[in-house]
């Protein structure tokens, strides 16, 4: 399973969410239980980040750098350069966090847009070479990952 979007909430009844699964294929999952606060919340953040990668999959992002700093809204000072350089600041995955890995001697970048257990919904620039903008999911404790970069600290 990979990154949701949330359908609808009803007070103390239930909530839908659809999800995808490996293959990007749309399933829609429903909780009898209503929510926390927190949830709700993380629900909503996972649907604007999905919400916004849709709209530019597809289309030319340029070098991952510059995308996961346009994409974040990071600055120039925490996120330029080669990828191999860019400081992380946590081990810890979470929405909106741009991701180290080190899958070319560059290095490379994305941002999680959805959390499923061990999987991230990422998306990203140029990872084939061409400067394309595509939505993967990798799993959070493959060795490639270096760490991960919140823009706060």
């Amino acid at each position: 399973m990979g990154f949701g979007v949330l359908c609808a909430v009803f007070p103390n009844k239930a909530i839908s969410q659809t999800i995808y699964d490996e293959n990007l294929r749309p399933k829609t999952l429903i909780f009898l239980e209503p929510p926390s606060q927190d949830e709700v919340g993380r629900l909503y953040k996972e649907w604007q980040l999905t919400q916004k990668a849709e709209k530019l999959k597809g289309k030319y992002g340029g070098q991952c750098v510059t995308f996961a700093r346009n994409f974040t809204g990071a600055s120039p000072e925490d996120v330029s350069g080669m990828a191999r350089n860019v400081k992380t600041n946590t081990t810890t995955p979470e929405l909106g966090a741009i991701v180290k890995t080190d899958e070319s001697k560059a290095g490379h970048l994305q941002v999680i847009i959805g959390i499923d257990g061990e999987n991230l919904t990422v998306v990203d620039s140029n990872y084939g070479w061409d400067g394309i903008i595509r939505i993967r999911i990798i799993n959070a404790y493959d060795s490639k990952i270096l760490g991960y970069k919140t823009l706060y600290e």
